[in-house]
């Protein structure tokens, strides 16, 4: 009988021994980086890559002209601009994000074909003003699904509240007339990215997040990298 007792000891002994080894080794996997904080705002350098074609046509008319932004209007691919967020860390893994940024873009650009715009048509040769502006809100939940004391890597999923506004003037359209026409629209913008943190010392770290999102026609793509220090 004390036999038995005793080997019961021992197993239960051995289980709660592999239980706390579980414990501690859990304990040091969810150990978080030192810049991981449950609230934080922070703001980034954004540069966004984006390829841009537009169509606007007015009813009873033809249909507008297909519009690459960067080949017919001279628009450069990537543009300087910043980042704001809110993060809201739900546990060690889990996070949310509220972002938003602005790019504001416009060129002077002399036409080398035909474009028709919300009726209007603006012939080669002309020099036309022009400019587009998006604002994006994003939404996102965040997963980590590499974390360490050190450094952190992990997927996201959200969406972006769009807000796009476009318009085209020449001051020598006919006669040295000034014509202009503008189109605005909001939209949502399903994305998918990852992120990731690491720490080169117990002072200084960085972050990265990656977007990429896509609507019929348009794309933007783009990283900021805030120094936490």
């Amino acid at each position: 009988m004390k036999t038995v007792g005793l080997i019961w000891i021992l197993i239960f002994g051995a289980f709660a021994a592999l239980g706390q080894k579980s414990d501690s080794a859990l304990s040091r996997k969810l150990v978080a980086p030192w810049w991981v904080e449950k609230f934080r705002v922070s703001a980034g350098f954004f540069v966004p890559v984006s390829s841009t074609k537009i169509q606007v046509s007015a009813n009873g008319y033809i249909d507008g002209t297909n519009i690459d932004l960067n080949k017919d209007l001279g628009y450069n691919a990537d543009i300087a601009t910043f980042i704001t967020s809110f993060q809201w860390r739900i546990s060690r893994r889990s996070r949310l994000t509220l972002g938003y940024f602005n790019m504001q873009r416009s060129t002077t650009h002399k036409l080398q074909k035909d474009i028709i715009f919300d009726s209007t048509t603006y012939p080669a040769n002309t020099v036309v003003n022009s400019y587009f502006n998006t604002t994006i809100y994003q939404f996102s939940y965040g997963y980590a699904i590499v974390e360490k004391p050190d450094y952190e890597i992990g997927i996201q999923i959200g969406t972006h509240a769009v807000e796009s506004k476009v318009g085209i003037t020449s001051n020598g359209y006919s006669a040295g007339a000034t014509i202009s026409n503008n189109f605005g629209v909001s939209a949502p913008l399903p994305d998918l990215g990852i992120w990731g943190g690491f720490a080169f010392s117990k002072r200084l770290a960085a972050n990265l997040d990656w977007v990429t999102s896509r609507l019929p026609s348009t794309i933007f793509q783009g990283g900021y990298l805030p120094i936490i220090w």
